[in-house]
């Protein structure tokens, strides 16, 4: 029976599979076994035990296979959600009125944009600089 879980090891991260490795024989089976169907990271399982009082038990496998069920659920159901819903096209135009969105010459400037010089609006004094306008300056 311990060639049966072999595979699931092999698969597992180092880490993942140390900390495995430390809890009772019973949950390493269990862990073994969910991990050939979820394929859960060490991440995940730290996350669930934070959740649950950092210490992995027997009686926690259901809530964590419970856990690692619904998200995987919920990964199915993001992946079908077909590009039409809006969320696709919503990014896509919030990207594009990001990227036209007016910035003042010296902002834009201090960023590191490039200034459009047919966007660029004349002042009237020809363009001094602070220096010359504050008081005292000359």
């Amino acid at each position: 029976s311990t060639t049966a879980a072999a595979p699931a090891s092999g698969a597992m991260s180092a880490g993942l599979r140390g900390f495995i490795d430390e809890l009772p024989e019973a949950c390493r089976r269990e862990l073994a076994q969910m991990h050939d169907r979820f394929k859960y990271t060490e991440d995940q399982l730290e996350a669930f035990m934070c959740n649950h009082g950092n210490k992995f038990t027997q009686e926690l496998l259901p809530a964590f296979e419970k856990h690692l069920d619904e998200e995987q659920k919920k990964l199915l159901a993001s992946a079908a959600t077909p590009m039409n819903s809006g969320s696709g096209a919503s990014k896509a135009a919030k990207a594009a009125k990001r990227k036209s969105l007016a910035v003042p010459s010296a902002l834009g400037a201090a960023l590191g944009l490039s200034v459009d010089p047919r966007r660029r609006v004349r002042g009237r004094g020809g363009g001094g600089t602070c220096s010359e306008a504050a008081p005292g300056g000359g």
